[in-house]
């Protein structure tokens, strides 16, 4: 399954953005945004699936690619494009229970976990590509040159994760990446449309 264009996942928190939550993802799909995943993880299913039907509701008519971490159950419930696993979740129950059309994602930081993502998963992030402030990670950060050897051996299309901003986008794809995954370069920024039109156009520019 093809990633969404343009190949840029949003992923939320709600603790960090500076207005509702449902309103910074709006603004940023006003942006260009058209790939969004909610990974808010302390809240129980119930709750999460509250939030993910607002999110829907704003935005209603657009063309967007509405993803959920770990909570498979709420795919199928809710009509979502797709999931996103942790490193250690099982990929093969979540595509037997959600079958081929959904988009399912996983974390890894390596290329061996990539390889074993690629049995089940259209995609997998690859992190840390950079030192990250929207989350604690011990592991050593990638950097360019430890992303592009994964990007060269991995079988799936890989998300650069992890410190991502519009400063090194550019880098990240120029290193092998198919896409990337930002939260802090977006969520909680001034003006949220604006700072995802911008990565678009940075992630754009790569390919000139």
């Amino acid at each position: 399954m093809r990633l969404p264009e343009p190949p840029i996942l949003l992923i939320s928190d709600r603790r960090r953005a500076k207005a509702p939550i449902a309103e910074e993802l709006a603004a940023a799909v006003a942006g260009g945004c058209r790939w969004i995943m909610l990974r808010e993880k302390d809240l129980p299913e119930e709750d999460l699936m509250v939030l993910v039907e607002e999110v829907q509701s704003a935005l209603a008519g657009q063309d967007v690619f509405l993803t959920v971490n770990s909570a498979m159950g709420l795919v199928a419930r809710l009509g979502l494009a797709g999931l996103h696993l942790p490193a250690a979740a099982s990929l093969a129950a979540a595509r037997r229970a959600l079958g081929p059309d959904v988009l399912i994602g996983q974390s890894a930081h390596s290329l061996a976990a990539v390889t074993r993502a690629a049995t089940a998963a259209d995609y997998a992030t690859i992190s840390p590509v950079f030192s990250s402030i929207s989350k604690d990670d011990s592991r050593e950060s990638l950097g360019p040159k430890g992303l592009r050897a994964i990007c060269r051996g991995s079988p799936i299309p890989l998300l650069a994760l992890g410190g991502i901003a519009l400063e090194n986008l550019v880098t990240c794809r120029q290193a092998g990446a198919a896409g990337a995954a930002v939260l802090g370069a977006v969520i909680g920024q001034d003006d949220p449309e604006a700072a995802m039109a911008d990565l678009i156009a940075a992630w754009h520019s790569a390919a000139l």
